[in-house]
């Protein structure tokens, strides 16, 4: 029978594997060559001992949070990159496993789309991030937002990306950063509030809507 200590670390683990399913994203990667669209879930797992990530992607959801050494981590939560490194090498890893496993001669433009609003210095990141992930592969990168002109909100994102895949013949990849399932994130940030109000010893507002 399981002690109250081995209760309160399970009940630990199961709120960060819930935490890190709300907030990570839903990671979209399109090769223009195909047409063939790939999806993969905003995680990875990361053995602390070992220093590496040992699953990315789908591979994550079977993360059950019993071993000590492996943390499960949402680089990318509600479309701001919040850990670089991982980013890069989940970006990449989806590249070079969906789109293109070799070195180009002909560099490629990439199209990245995020559906929230991000911060110029989050769009420098994911710019930074991608062209990494490239291997040398893209000469440019091309970015589209919830926060930035380039989308009308009279197109869906499908038809964005259609669009600007006509205008740039040379695109050779297109990811776009969403979120299947938004209650996800509405429940993450409803828990940052109440994380916040125990935190200052604010009693949370109940509001009926």
């Amino acid at each position: 029978m399981r002690n109250e200590k081995d209760n309160r670390e399970l009940n630990m683990y199961s709120n960060s594997i819930k935490k890190a399913l709300d907030e990570c994203a839903d990671i979209r990667i399109l090769n223009p060559k195909t047409g063939e669209t790939h999806e993969e879930k905003g995680l990875v797992i990361y053995n602390s001992k070992a220093e590496k990530l040992v699953a990315l992607g789908n591979e994550c959801l079977s993360f059950d949070g019993t071993n000590p050494d492996l943390k499960l981590v949402a680089p990318i939560v509600r479309g701001e990159i919040i850990d670089y490194v991982c980013t890069e090498q989940l970006f990449s890893w989806m590249y070079h496993k969906y789109v293109c496993k070799k070195h180009l001669f002909i560099k490629k433009s990439v199209l990245i789309c995020v559906d929230e609003p991000v911060s110029p210095i989050n769009i420098r990141a994911y710019e930074d991030a991608i062209i990494l992930a490239g291997g040398g592969n893209f000469k440019d990168v091309q970015f589209m937002g919830a926060s930035v002109t380039q989308r009308s909100d009279s197109m869906t994102w499908d038809e964005c990306i259609e669009k600007a895949l006509e205008n740039r013949k040379d695109t050779g990849c297109v990811l776009r950063v969403t979120k299947n399932n938004p209650s996800g994130y509405a429940r993450s940030f409803y828990q940052e509030y109440l994380d916040s109000c125990k935190r200052w010893n604010v009693v949370p507002e109940k509001k009926v809507y």
